[in-house]
């Protein structure tokens, strides 16, 4: 037994049971409220390496064996989030087990509403790095509801052509016309800035270009998928499934 396997063993959850460990690998099987039945013969492999890496032990049996859209990895490991700490000591350890949890309730959602909570979903490859980027930046911004609404493709001037606020290379353009924000001039409320003189002009025209970036990244995401695996159909709506129109309409087209 590793010092990872010693310090997951030593932490385990009651909600997990440990059936086997062995060398640096544990297996058990999780019992959450409100499972369905088949999750009664899920069982669970622990790859304990530093960062522990986690699948299930039959692959395919309750959860896809390959899913982007539920998180499972083309391995059928469990992508837990964008950066996974290392296990190092109890808390680090009690966080793995929390986390773990946290993923299997968003399955487990899943599974019962064939859709993947919107809240709680991070983009594919480098389109996770570009979504946190654009989030942090967001939320300085104070745009959090305005770049949910653009991420989730409903209508917005984040993501809309006629906002012509930034070249194909991500430069401002159009420095005459009003900030898309809505910014005012300091003492003349009714007056809307123009964009070469609002001091957030910059930032915006970032967040708009990191959207058009992590849209790109998940247009050619959806295209290599569609090339070399099949949808598992265990969500009713799930880009893998897209007609290449679909994906130009949901995404945009990054070719003009």
């Amino acid at each position: 037994m590793n010092q990872v396997s010693k310090l997951l063993t030593e932490t385990c959850p009651s909600w997990f049971t440990i059936t086997e460990s062995s060398g640096g690998e544990i297996q058990g099987t999780p019992s959450l409220l409100g499972s369905s039945p088949s999750w009664a013969q899920l069982n669970l492999s622990i790859d304990c390496d530093a960062t522990p890496r986690v699948k299930e032990t039959s692959k395919g049996q309750c959860l896809p064996a390959y899913c982007p859209e539920r998180h499972i990895n083309p391995d059928a490991s469990f992508c837990l989030g964008l950066e996974q700490s290392r296990v190092e000591d109890e808390r680090t350890a009690t966080e793995f087990w929390d986390n773990l949890k946290r993923y299997l309730t968003l399955q487990r959602i899943a599974d019962v509403n064939r859709s993947w909570p919107e809240e709680n979903s991070w983009d594919h490859a480098d389109a996770a790095v570009y979504q946190r980027d654009a989030e942090s930046l967001a939320a300085s911004l104070g745009l959090q509801h305005e770049y949910r609404e653009a991420r989730s493709g409903r209508r917005s001037w984040l993501t809309s052509p006629r906002t012509k606020m930034v070249d194909r290379n991500g430069n401002i353009i159009n420095t005459r016309r009003v900030c898309p924000k809505g910014c005012k001039y300091p003492r003349r409320s009714t007056h809307q800035q123009i964009r070469r003189n609002c001091p957030n002009s910059n930032s915006i025209a970032e967040l708009i270009n990191l959207e058009r970036k992590r849209r790109a990244h998940l247009l050619d995401f959806w295209r290599e998928m569609r090339r070399n695996s099949i949808c598992c159909g265990t969500l009713n709506d799930c880009p893998h499934k897209y007609s290449e129109s679909e994906l130009i309409s949901r995404y945009g087209d990054f070719t003009r």
